[in-house]
């Protein structure tokens, strides 16, 4: 009486998903691997991302950089000398910029 009691027990509830612990744990350490490859490839995406979103913003600030003092020099003709010395220290912090920046600017 005891032994149909038990069985009665384990009938209850939810069907088990899994034949065995043996098989679950196979599956779910398949499912760890899956999300483990998704989320590194988010990542790898994100980073290029980012990085081209860096690129065209440096692009961006170094043509908006030279066409402001451009700019400048032509209103201002007496501020070019300043403007020279303002070239040097920009091409100090921003090493991109001397690719770009004429040497006698």
């Amino acid at each position: 009486l005891v032994q149909s009691d038990q069985e009665k027990v384990e009938q209850r509830g939810r069907p088990k998903k899994y034949s065995s612990q043996e098989e679950a744990e196979r599956i779910a350490a398949e499912q760890r691997s899956r999300a483990q490859q998704k989320y590194r490839i988010q990542r790898q995406e994100f980073r290029a991302s980012a990085h081209d979103l860096q690129l065209l913003l440096i692009r961006r600030l170094q043509k908006t950089i030279i066409t402001n003092l451009l700019e400048i020099t032509l209103i201002y003709p007496s501020a070019s000398s300043a403007l020279s010395a303002l070239g040097h220290k920009v091409r100090a912090r921003i090493p991109a910029i001397s690719s770009i920046l004429p040497l006698d600017f």
